[in-house]
């Protein structure tokens, strides 16, 4: 009897590469400033906290956590991809509180606070923990 286990590939990333999520975070965190900004200037004086912190969930959860693994890894041969699920599930969760954050301000702007945002908060939290699982699972 045979025993079989999955050992992910593990491929170097040149130098530009590292800095690569941590880019796309930045960017995200732009666009999530600019689109608040923008909405706050024409929501007539109504003020909703979930929509003036919207740039912090990817700026909190993506772009620092990613800028911190790409200053660890060092050199450019150190750095490996691994644990591609975790971090496809991680993603995803901080997009999901991110999108929750941006639809509660909506919502809270527009004056008719809904219980269906609940749900972003869920799904984002369940695939943040999905992600720690997974990571978890693989050492």
């Amino acid at each position: 009897m045979t025993s079989f286990t999955y050992e992910p590939a593990r491929r170097a990333l040149p130098e530009t590469s590292r800095w690569r999520a941590t880019r796309a975070w930045l960017i995200a965190t732009a666009g999530c400033g600019v689109f608040s900004l923008g909405y706050q200037q024409f929501a007539h004086g109504v003020v909703s906290w979930w929509m003036v912190l919207l740039a912090g969930w990817p700026l909190l959860l993506g772009a620092l956590p990613h800028a911190v693994i790409a200053l660890r890894v060092g050199k450019a041969g150190d750095a490996t991809i691994r644990y591609p699920w975790a971090r496809m599930l991680y993603g995803c969760g901080v997009v999901a509180l991110t999108l929750g954050s941006c639809i509660t301000g909506v919502f809270q702007i527009f004056g008719s606070p809904s219980d269906y945002t609940i749900g972003y908060w869920a799904m984002g939290g369940a695939l943040l923990l999905a992600a720690l699982v997974s990571r978890l699972r693989k050492r």
